[in-house]
């Protein structure tokens, strides 16, 4: 009876240590880029990748995640939110990576995206980023904003290359129609040489 006394005493110290030590201190979350610009067309959007940083404010290090609480409704919207850690630790101080991309579907407006840390140091900070989203100026070429960690990069279907493809195409069978036409006048002038000379 009193092994098992023992027993329950010390599970029951283990969780409250566990307990204590699942939220033993404090993060604040601090984003490269406060203000970001996209474009998008009808087949086309952009990708931008900016830097975040997780640091201790006070308390023990511990297991912590960046994470968007508004994530799903901005995907709902065309507006894809992606963060993964850049160092293998995952206890502040610690680096992330966050790409953001509009697709083809998100509306011109302005969007703003929420940062915050849960775990062992939840953050006592939201870090927020202001997307402007705007219509692309062509449907070849996309716009670079200034002072961004990585500018934004093209993605999806550019029409223009099935229009280009056919103009190509065409190019070549008329070309290939003119050589056709000039080997046969020059064969025809060939025989009738042949024929006044026999």
């Amino acid at each position: 009876m009193r092994s098992k006394t023992m027993l329950v005493l010390l599970l029951a110290a283990y969780l409250i240590q566990q307990a204590a030590c699942a939220s033993s201190g404090t993060s604040v979350v601090t984003i490269s880029n406060s203000s970001i610009h996209l474009t998008v067309g009808r087949y086309s959007g952009t990708v931008m990748i900016i830097n975040c940083s997780v640091a201790l404010q006070n308390g023990t290090s511990g297991r912590t995640v960046l994470i968007s609480p508004n994530q799903k409704d901005l995907l709902a919207e065309g507006i894809t939110v992606n963060a993964s850690p850049i160092s293998f630790s995952d206890a502040p101080p610690f680096q992330c990576r966050i790409i953001i991309a509009a697709n083809p579907s998100a509306k011109p407006g302005n969007y703003s995206i929420q940062f915050a840390t849960i775990g062992a140091d939840p953050s006592i900070n939201n870090a927020t980023v202001n997307v402007f989203v705007s219509p692309s100026q062509s449907t070849t070429t996309q716009q670079i904003p200034a002072g961004t960690a990585s500018g934004p990069q093209q993605i999806g279907q550019q029409p223009d290359y099935v229009t280009q493809l056919f103009v190509t195409i065409a190019a070549i069978i008329v070309i290939i129609a003119l050589y056709v036409t000039i080997m046969n006048r020059r064969k025809r002038n060939f025989d009738a040489f042949q024929i006044e000379q026999s």
